[in-house]
């Protein structure tokens, strides 16, 4: 993730809202068989999604060094999970709670709609 945040000069709030991505995948059982980089190149386009930043295919390709229609369908199935941990009266809200005290990261409304479209 540190490649990708130096290769394309993201804000900060993009970087820890990957990293919470990141977390997501290690709370969840059905997201832990990933592997680490597939599970980074997620949390990073989940989080470039949610910010409007649109990541060009050469960087799927040169810095993640993965395919992105394989980023974009293994997102696609973290997307309910990043919703759950986040909602406000759910059981992992908690987490949520901490994660956002120390990274400053609440999801506002309009990135939880811009996550919600990658569900159709």
């Amino acid at each position: 993730m540190r490649r990708y945040r130096y290769y394309m000069q993201a804000p900060k709030q993009v970087y820890n809202l990957a990293k919470f991505i990141s977390e997501v995948a290690l709370v969840f059982y059905p997201l832990a068989h990933y592997k680490p980089s597939i599970v980074a190149a997620v949390s990073l386009h989940l989080a470039s999604v949610a910010h409007t930043l649109s990541i060009v295919s050469t960087v799927y390709s040169n810095c993640l060094r993965l395919d992105e229609r394989e980023v974009v369908s293994v997102a696609c199935k973290f997307v309910p999970f990043v919703l759950e941990m986040a909602a406000p009266n759910g059981k992992y809200h908690a987490l949520y709670d901490n994660f956002k005290k120390v990274a400053g990261l609440p999801l506002s409304n309009d990135q939880i709609n811009r996550l919600k479209l990658l569900l159709d």
